[in-house]
């Protein structure tokens, strides 16, 4: 059988360890796709696999949050305590980040509708704490 030798610590008893096998796939042949897990009911649909990958990939990479919360918040899409929530950074370390980036803060909403917007983000962080 193939694989080292390795002591058990604490019992002096010697087992053989397998080496692990290759996770990552030769060719696109091998990937899954988003069908195979719809079609073996893991998900409703292509969108949920793809919402859910993204999600873990975000989760992985918190580089790839932040990058789309300065994105959004220089675009003028997102407010900057939106942005920071995107981002998983509190507010002042959110404003650090942008101005490391030399974007310029807008604090304070500009209009009655970014207003609004902003008192529903407070309603829904209220819901989600006391929910």
């Amino acid at each position: 059988m193939p694989g080292a030798l390795l002591t058990v610590p604490g019992s002096g008893t010697i087992q053989r360890h397998r080496p692990r096998p290759r996770l990552e796939p030769k060719g696109d042949d091998e990937m899954i796709q988003p069908a195979d897990l719809v079609e073996c009911k893991l998900y409703a649909d292509e969108q949920d696999v793809w919402r859910d990958a993204v999600r873990a990939l975000t989760w992985l990479r918190p580089e790839c949050r932040r990058e789309v919360a300065v994105l959004r918040y220089s675009n003028g899409e997102v407010s900057l305590g939106k942005a920071a929530h995107l981002a998983g950074l509190c507010l002042e370390e959110m404003k650090d980040l942008l101005r490391q980036r030399g974007i310029k803060l807008r604090l304070g909403p500009r209009t009655l509708a970014e207003l609004e917007r902003e008192v529903d983000v407070l309603r829904e962080g209220i819901r989600g704490v006391s929910g």
